[in-house]
């Protein structure tokens, strides 16, 4: 189930996120621009939340749940890379200070949290090894002990985030815990046991004011810290606006679930469209509406389209056309006797036609 309400807290994310990159048009103060950087911690629970519902479904395959994946992330990200290489051609550039050492390759498939061209894609490599986390806990797991491998998988990388510490790189990084957290509330609405929802989301925003004031007043953002204030305050919340919706107390209203739909777009499209904003002198508020008409038509013309279509029942269809070559037709049955091959001997590989995951 898509609940309006983690939409709604998507589209607070996004939002979050643009705060402190929109300092480069205007002053923003220190204040605000910390809690822009919750955005990231609200996006990482929201996705564990999210893929854990979409995983535990009975018959979703480890195969399917990653090429799922792999259409949601690289397409667009490829898109706005592309358009973002462009732009630093022309010399324009969010960073310019920021030096282009990695390989390209690193940049195309997200394997570098030090992206020069889209600094933010930091967040989408520890996306991806969570999916990556969930697809291997989908292959060695039954359907129905999901939860329970997930969480053998959880304490092995609890202990290891304590042993190598907690401020390296993915996955040896303690707010790459974050997405645990989301898988917590999931299993909590699986099982029905939401309850206190103003209790909860109380205590969420007093771990949001809590990891505002000691990173303004007291020490600098590092990832303990933002698990235990910024990470768990988006948990409670989380927690709270599901039990209200299924309670249907309290809806997001449909503009800001709009809005929560094309996040992924804003995420994506505003740094380089700030730095476009500010090479040709555009006003900020301006350049913030340049970049919310972007994020929709980008959402609407782009991700959506790409959404509604089944990445290897697409391929499938291709590939079954009369006028290929008789070497891509053939490549083509390779291809679905193998998968068949992996169903029979693997089915928590690839799950069988007509499975929770058909067309998701």
């Amino acid at each position: 189930m898509l609940y309006k309400n983690v939409q709604g807290l998507r589209a607070l994310a996004a939002s979050l996120v643009v705060i402190p990159h929109f300092g480069s048009l205007m002053y923003v103060p220190g204040a605000f621009a910390t809690l822009g950087v919750s955005g990231v911690d609200i996006f990482f629970v929201i996705s564990g939340f999210i893929m854990c519902q979409v995983a535990a479904r009975p018959r979703t395959g480890a195969l399917h749940f990653l090429v799922r994946r792999w259409w949601r992330i690289f397409p667009l990200y490829w898109i706005v890379l592309g358009f973002s290489v462009l732009m630093s051609v022309y010399g324009i550039s969010w960073a310019p200070w920021m030096s282009c050492h990695e390989p390209a390759l690193d940049y195309v498939l997200l394997t570098t949290t030090d992206n020069c061209h889209l600094p933010q894609a930091w967040t989408l490599v520890f996306e991806l090894y969570f999916y990556a986390s969930v697809a291997f806990v989908l292959l060695v797991s039954p359907p129905e002990r999901f939860y329970r491998t997930l969480a053998i998988w959880i304490v092995a990388q609890v202990v290891l985030v304590i042993v190598t510490g907690p401020n390296g790189t993915f996955p040896v990084n303690a707010q790459s815990l974050e997405f645990a957290l989301g898988c917590g509330v999931a299993w909590l609405n699986a099982r029905n046991l939401i309850r206190y929802e103003l209790s909860a989301w109380i205590i969420g925003l007093l771990l949001f004011g809590a990891g505002e004031y000691w990173f303004v007043q007291i020490a600098t953002i590092a990832p303990v810290s933002r698990l235990l204030t910024f990470g768990a305050g988006a948990a409670f919340c989380l927690y709270a606006y599901v039990g209200w919706e299924r309670r249907g107390i309290i809806v997001f209203p449909k503009p800001i679930v709009r809005l929560g739909d094309a996040s992924y777009s804003l995420y994506l499209w505003h740094i380089p469209l700030f730095a476009v904003a500010k090479s040709f002198h555009i006003g900020r508020f301006p350049a913030l509406v340049l970049i919310v008409v972007v994020a929709f038509a980008s959402y609407h013309w782009i991700e959506a389209p790409l959404l509604r279509r089944d990445p290897l029942r697409a391929l499938a269809q291709v590939t079954s056309s009369t006028r290929l070559p008789a070497w891509l037709k053939r490549l083509s049955q390779i291809r679905r006797d193998g998968l068949d091959a992996l169903r029979r001997a693997w089915p928590s590989l690839v799950p069988f036609k007509g499975s929770a995951t058909e067309g998701f």
